[in-house]
């Protein structure tokens, strides 16, 4: 599985490590993972060490045309770099916990998910336990990540 991976994402992430909920080394090892360049300068300013640089293929910007037009809608630098990296061919999952991002993606027919769908897939791919999903899932409930009805969802298929 392919993942294009966003900077709130990669805070979270690092929150499930710190937590002990998720061993980070393992998102390497059942997916390859990207960034795109103003994501990873992102990443250094707020100083989010989640992400292993040396693990990661940063990305360019694919798409001029694409690019410009996320800009001029109001995204900023990074989601736009990621928006000009999309495609509906659906070679790239984007994980992103920016509600307009992941509407913009999905209205282009690009497979875009939240961080807690993505934990959901690793669960249906026997990548995580059943347990392990619920803790995750609380965990974002308690911090209001995501909705009632987002973690009924997941709790209710695991």
């Amino acid at each position: 599985m392919n993942l294009l991976i966003d900077t709130f994402s990669w805070k979270k992430i690092g929150l499930l490590s710190e937590e002990k909920l998720i061993n980070i080394d393992f998102l390497h090892k059942w997916s390859r993972i990207y960034i795109t360049h103003e994501v990873k300068r992102e990443l250094e300013h707020f100083e989010i060490s989640s992400c292993n640089f040396d693990a990661t293929t940063i990305l360019p910007i694919k798409n001029n045309r694409l690019y410009q037009y996320a800009l001029d809608l109001g995204f900023d630098q990074a989601d736009s770099e990621i928006f000009s990296n999309s495609s509906p061919t659906k070679e790239m999952t984007i994980v992103s916990e920016d509600k307009p991002l992941l509407k913009l993606l999905q209205s282009y027919h690009v497979r875009a998910i939240q961080l807690i769908d993505l934990f959901y897939i690793y669960y249906k791919l026997d990548f995580i336990k059943s347990n392990d999903l619920f803790k995750i899932n609380k965990y974002f409930r308690e911090k209001k990540n995501i909705t009632e009805k987002k973690y009924r969802k997941i709790n209710d298929h695991r």
